[in-house]
């Protein structure tokens, strides 16, 4: 294997070095991280959290929304996808044939939310 230089490295590396690409990408986030920042005062109960999850709403889809929720506490969707597996298995004793996807999560989100291991 050969090494490439800290030049090589460093080159490729565009959106470290590249303010305008910083900007340009802080910009794009920063609406969803200001909806984030400002309804997580809301999503103390199953209710809220599960609205906030399931429900369109101020140009966010539910999707859009539980993915940055997942990445911001620092959650991969492959580590919510196991966590999700075992509670259908463990908890609600269903068979186990395939994971969920995200999509698929969040239409079953109630279900999820109210189990004892969340709360």
């Amino acid at each position: 294997m050969q090494k490439i230089s800290f030049e090589e490295w460093k080159n490729s590396m565009s959106f470290m070095i590249d303010d305008v690409f910083d900007n340009n990408f802080l910009q794009i986030i920063k609406p969803l991280t200001q909806f984030i920042n400002d309804s997580s005062g809301n999503l103390s109960t199953t209710e809220n959290l599960s609205k906030f999850l399931t429900i369109d709403e101020d140009n966010f889809s539910a999707l859009i929304k539980l993915k940055a929720l997942v990445s911001l506490i620092g959650l991969s969707e492959e580590r919510l996808k196991r966590v999700v597996s075992l509670l259908r298995y463990r908890i609600y004793n269903e068979e186990f044939n395939t994971e969920w996807d995200i999509k698929e999560f969040l239409k079953r989100c109630n279900k999820i939310l109210n189990s004892k291991i969340f709360w």
